[in-house]
């Protein structure tokens, strides 16, 4: 469960699932309900991640038939359901409000399940056009995370809704803040992908230079850690707004900048592996 838990925050959600499973037939074995429901929740929350969307229903059943306690039955599903109506959006909602009140009124849940909550009704507002109810309800989330690592996602949840509303200017501030959230964390990965993030804010909100210097950066960085496949997506990114911009020669340039590197890279990347 611990090793699954560490994989769900890094979204490698596969061999999440796998882990996962091996904890709930051990608890199978155990006739161990309670844990047995906890974990199918917890793989059900996978599975709706990874897209396997008839598993997730089929696991928040079965994590309802496990469950002993009147609530958690209805939290799997409450969910159940919501999976099961995925075009009909305010039938999700009025579901994920059902969730949130019980949430709320009982002890049922981690708080680890009301940042969730708040998380999905905030993108079905989203959905909905409604962002600044969505900008309320990952605020509710942010408050709920803290300083956990869930909450760097929360922000970017934030920052994309601002775009979404055309908040430009708020929506910068909130990305650069998260750049350097993320180099402070020493996560090369994350920082690479946020500063790509800020530098579509950036070509949507008409501050092309600024936009160009953001991948750059992350091309730069991605290079220095010698992530060939990561450093070869920021370079098409690039490109493709240099061609947009019909500044050929500098996308050549970069070209032969890459393919100048690319040797010392695949000898150096050990992600390749």
């Amino acid at each position: 469960m611990d090793v699954a838990k560490e994989l769900i925050r890094t979204e490698d959600y596969i061999r999440a699932e796998d882990y996962l499973k091996r904890a709930l037939n051990i608890y199978v074995r155990q006739k161990n309900r309670q844990q047995m429901t906890l974990i199918s929740r917890e793989l059900a929350k996978v599975l709706e991640a990874e897209g396997k969307i008839s598993e997730a229903i089929s696991t928040f059943t079965k994590a309802a038939e496990y469950a002993d306690n009147k609530s958690l039955k209805e939290l799997n599903l409450n969910d159940a359901n919501r999976l099961s109506n995925p075009t009909d959006i305010q039938s999700q909602q009025e579901y994920v409000q059902q969730n949130l009140d019980i949430l709320n009124s009982t002890q049922v849940a981690k708080e680890e399940e009301k940042m969730v909550a708040y998380q999905q009704m905030g993108q079905l507002r989203r959905q909905m056009n409604d962002n600044a109810g969505a900008i309320e309800d990952f605020n509710s989330a942010l408050e709920v995370a803290k300083d956990q690592p869930e909450a760097f996602k929360i922000k970017q949840d934030i920052a994309n809704t601002l775009v979404a509303d055309a908040k430009y200017d708020e929506a910068i501030a909130l990305n650069e803040s998260l750049v350097v959230e993320a180099q402070q964390t020493q996560k090369p990965d994350l920082a690479i992908s946020q500063m790509q993030n800020l530098s579509q804010v950036y070509f949507d909100s008409e501050k092309p230079e600024k936009g160009f210097q953001a991948l750059e950066d992350a091309y730069r960085l991605a290079v220095h850690e010698n992530q060939t496949l990561t450093a070869r997506n920021v370079l098409e990114q690039l490109i493709s707004q240099y061609e947009q911009q019909h500044q050929t020669k500098q996308a050549m340039a970069l070209y032969a900048d890459f393919i100048g590197r690319l040797d010392t890279l695949v000898k150096n990347d050990s992600t390749l592996v």
